[in-house]
């Protein structure tokens, strides 16, 4: 009876036992399988645009070549406005440049948007400062904004701006801005970054888009005119825009004007470089506004005003009524746009 009694204690202590690693194994067990099962949540990143850099231009006509085939430079969308932000931090920027600085850090605003940097020209060895629009978040090959791009040369002596309002849709005159720009040693380069027509929004001027800083100002072209003006204050600079027109759709090759119907005062710098003009071509047609019949006189354009002393909050609506001389307005039939005819000419005026 004692070894029987001893037996029952010992298959009591093993049950007990079994039970004890049971109970164990049943309580560990669902912490294991629910920290299996938990799902990762996935992390939230910001997106890192691709960057459209054109890294193969060599010479500033490739570069700006690269930066017109990969903007939003047709017909229809592709043209989105710069907010508040941007377009202040836009003029620090360029106020900057205009300085001498350049491969400093962007704004927080125009840092995604933007590239800045000293590009180095292998036909001539000069050193540009260039800003222009990198960012292609979709990766779809094109720019996401079409802001435009600004050029300065630094070791430049002469106060003269060289605008490309129009790209594209005055065929070739971003070439021939280029050009200008490169061959006559110019201060800085103006290009908008899109079609004129790349917007369905309305313009502040009927029968425009919101996509053509000649009339609007909801863009970086015309911030960019406010600030070079700001720079240099009451010295003298002067700003010409290349334009195209219709062949044929005035009485004569080239048409210039100062924003104004009416014929520019003697012996200012548009007149210069009209006679400069024919003297290197005695047979192009060239007039001035008040010759001819040709209406093309750019007396709405947003820029012009500005440049002419109209404020950028009234641009849109309002006349300038002073002429400074300061704004070359120069609208040319398809075969006179060639950066080549027009260098020795502003040369000369601009020595």
């Amino acid at each position: 009876m004692k070894t029987v009694h001893l037996k029952s204690i010992g298959l009591v202590a093993l049950v007990l036992l079994i039970g004890l690693w049971l109970a164990a194994t049943l309580v560990s067990t669902p912490t294991v399988v629910d920290a299996a099962r938990k799902p990762t949540k996935t992390p939230t990143l910001t997106p890192v645009p691709q960057r459209l850099l054109c890294p193969t231009a060599t010479i500033l006509e490739q570069l700006v070549t690269c930066i017109i085939n990969q903007g939003p430079y047709s017909d229809g969308a592709g043209y989105v406005e710069p907010t508040t932000q941007q377009k202040s931090d836009w003029q620090t920027v360029v106020n900057s440049m205009m300085n001498g600085n350049c491969d400093f850090a962007l704004p927080a605003s125009l840092a995604p948007v933007m590239t800045i940097k000293t590009f180095t020209d292998s036909g001539n060895g000069r050193n540009y400062c260039v800003l222009y629009e990198t960012a292609d978040v979709n990766a779809n090959g094109k720019v996401d904004k079409g802001w435009g791009t600004f050029i300065t040369y630094n070791a430049s002596t002469k106060a003269l701006i060289i605008h490309s309002p129009h790209p594209v849709y005055d065929m070739t005159t971003e070439n021939e801005a280029i050009g200008v720009f490169k061959g006559t040693s110019a201060r800085a380069f103006l290009l908008m970054g899109d079609h004129r027509n790349a917007s369905s929004v309305s313009a502040c001027q009927s029968g425009y888009y919101i996509s053509d800083p000649a009339h609007d100002v909801r863009d970086v072209f015309n911030p960019t005119t406010v600030q070079i003006k700001s720079y240099f204050g009451s010295n003298p600079y002067w700003t010409i825009q290349f334009h195209g027109m219709a062949a044929d759709s005035c009485s004569t090759h080239v048409y210039m004007s100062n924003g104004f119907s009416a014929l520019p005062p003697a012996g200012t710098k548009i007149w210069q470089l009209h006679d400069a003009m024919h003297a290197n071509h005695p047979t192009w047609s060239i007039d001035l506004a008040g010759q001819g019949s040709c209406s093309l006189n750019a007396t709405t354009s947003t820029t012009g005003r500005i440049v002419n002393g109209v404020s950028i909050t009234n641009a849109c609506n309002t006349a300038a009524t002073n002429n400074t001389g300061y704004f070359i307005h120069i609208e040319q039939d398809p075969n006179y746009r060639t950066a080549s005819d027009w260098i020795p000419a502003i040369n000369t005026v601009w020595p």
